[in-house]
């Protein structure tokens, strides 16, 4: 049977991941961090072009989810005080931004966009606060 039928031939499989599945999400995340940090600069140039100069608007980092399908801007604001008029600046301005990325940008998918505050950049900034002022004393 087996010579008649090749393809039928009984063979162990190994039990590790497919021939090549290693190389092909190397490349997507080469890809998908390539796509952050143009959509990092991109939001950085376009916000500060935009703003009212009221806050410093700071893009500190872009999470993309659901293979780049949705992307979230990550910024941190000063004074903290003008966080919430920032980042609804930011969402009144989010198709302008989607038309400024399909513009600037040889991204074929564009993301659909969401805005947030960096808690994890605020976190880092009071830890160095608290370690600066403990080095004072």
């Amino acid at each position: 049977m087996a010579k008649l039928f090749p393809r039928l031939r009984r063979t162990k499989r190994k039990t590790a991941e497919p021939k090549g599945r290693k190389y092909v999400s190397t490349i997507m995340n080469q890809r998908d961090s390539k796509i952050q940090e143009i959509l990092r600069e991109l939001a950085a140039d376009f916000f500060s072009r935009e703003s009212n100069r009221l806050s410093m608007i700071t893009v500190t980092k872009v999470e993309t989810r659901s293979h780049g399908g949705t992307a979230t801007i990550l910024v941190t604001v000063l004074p903290e005080n003008q966080e919430n008029d920032a980042v609804e600046f930011m969402h009144r301005q989010l198709t302008d931004f989607k038309e400024y990325v399909r513009t600037h940008s040889k991204i074929q998918r564009i993301p659909f966009f969401e805005v947030g505050i960096d808690i994890g950049e605020k976190n880092r900034q009071r830890l160095d606060e608290i370690t600066s002022s403990t080095i004072k004393n």
